[in-house]
C-alpha cells in the first residue's frame, strides 16, 4: 500500500492493515543534552521526571566545541583550540554541580564530557547507549544565531534516529495535556505512541489532524465536505489503533490552515503541554527539511515539543 496523502487518509477496512504494530523500545539512558545554561537546566528537570516513569538513567552530556585561534594576521591558517583535560575536568566539575543541586534522592545519573560537534556527538551518544530519548532544552534564536551555532537542535532531529524532546522551562510535572500531529501516516503513530510514555497519568491528549486547503478542481466545496467525513472516520481508527492507556482522555479535532501555525494556536487555546509530531522521510533533502512541520515546530514553538524521527531513514 502507497503511503497516504494529505488528502487522501487511508481507508482500511482493520487498523492493523495500515498503522504498524507496538514495537519493543530501547530500555537505555535518557540523554540530557546541556552546555550548563538555563535551558540546560530545563532539560535535566524534564528529564528527571519522565525517568522514573521509564524507569531509566540519565546521561547528562556536555560537548565542548573546537574554538578556532584569532589571529591579527588573516592570511596565516588558524588552527582550532584543542581544550586541556584539565578544562574539561573543570567543565565536568561545574555541570555536576549543577546536576546535583537539582537532581532529586535516588536518581540514578552520571555527567559525560565529550570534545566536537555537539550535534554530531549528541546523535553518536544516542546511537551508541541505545538511549530512550534525547532532551534538550528548547531555546529560539535569531536568524544570525541560527548561522553562527547550526542550531543544534534542529540538527540532531535531522539526524537523530531516537526522539527527541525540546524541553520548555515550565516543567514541574509531567505533560497532563498533549496534542499529537495526526496525518494518518504509520510515522505519526509512531510518535504518538512515544508520546504516551511520557505522559502523566490521566493526561488528556488531543489528536489533531490539519485538512489541506482546497484548490478551484476541489468540486465546488463537496471536497471539504468528503473529506471531513473520512478524516473523521480515520480519527477514530487512529485512536482504536493507538490503544492508550486506561485513564488517557482522548479527543479528536480537525484544524485548517498552515499545519505548524494550526497546531501551535490549537496548543495555546488549550493550554497544552506538549506537542508530539513525527517526521518522515529518508532521502538526502528531506532529510535536510525534515518535513516543514516538524521544522516550523521547532522554530516557533514556547511549548515543549516531542519530534519523533523516522527510524527508517
Amino acid at each position: 500500500m502507497s503511503a497516504p496523502t494529505a488528502a487522501s487518509p487511508p481507508d482500511t477496512q482493520t487498523t492493523d492493515s495500515w498503522y504498524p504494530m507496538e514495537t519493543k523500545t530501547f530500555s537505555g539512558p535518557l540523554l540530557v543534552a546541556t552546555d550548563g545554561s538555563t535551558a540546560g537546566q530545563a532539560a535535566f528537570i524534564a528529564a528527571s521526571l519522565i525517568a522514573p516513569k521509564l524507569s531509566s538513567s540519565i546521561d547528562v552530556l556536555v560537548v565542548v566545541e573546537p574554538l578556532p585561534v584569532v589571529l591579527p594576521d588573516p592570511s596565516i591558517i588558524a588552527e582550532p583550540l584543542v581544550a586541556s583535560p584539565a578544562l574539561l575536568d573543570t567543565i565536568r566539575e561545574g555541570i555536576v554541580g549543577q546536576v546535583r543541586a537539582l537532581a532529586k534522592p535516588g536518581l540514578d545519573w552520571r555527567v559525560v564530557v565529550e570534545y566536537g560537534r555537539p550535534s554530531s556527538e549528541i546523535v553518536d551518544e544516542a546511537r551508541e547507549n541505545h538511549a530512550q530519548l534525547i532532551v534538550i532544552g528548547l531555546v529560539h534564536h535569531g536568524v544570525m544565531d541560527r548561522i553562527l551555532d547550526g542550531d543544534t537542535a534542529l540538527d540532531v532531529v535531522r539526524h537523530s534516529q531516537t526522539p527527541v524532546l525540546l524541553a520548555s522551562s515550565d516543567w514541574k510535572t509531567l505533560p497532563k495535556i498533549a496534542v499529537f500531529a495526526v496525518d494518518f501516516s504509520r510515522q505519526s503513530m509512531v510518535a504518538a505512541r512515544a508520546g504516551l510514555r511520557i505522559l502523566d497519568e490521566g493526561a488528556t491528549v488531543i489528536l489533531a489532524h490539519v485538512r489541506p486547503a482546497p484548490t478551484v478542481y476541489d468540486g465546488m466545496g463537496m471536497w471539504e465536505l468528503e473529506y471531513e467525513e473520512v478524516a473523521k472516520k480515520e480519527l477514530r481508527k487512529f485512536e482504536e489503533a493507538l490503544n492508550a492507556p486506561p485513564g488517557i482522555r482522548i479527543v479528536s479535532t480537525l484544524l485548517r490552515g498552515s499545519a505548524p501555525a494550526a497546531l501551535l494556536a490549537l496548543a495555546d487555546t488549550t493550554g497544552s503541554d506538549l506537542v508530539v509530531a513525527g517526521t518522515r522521510g529518508a532521502g538526502l533533502i528531506q532529510r535536510l527539511l525534515i518535513g516543514s512541520v516538524a521544522t516550523r515546530l521547532i522554530r516557533h514553538s514556547t511549548r515543549s515539543l516531542l519530534i519523533v524521527p523516522d527510524k527508517e531513514k
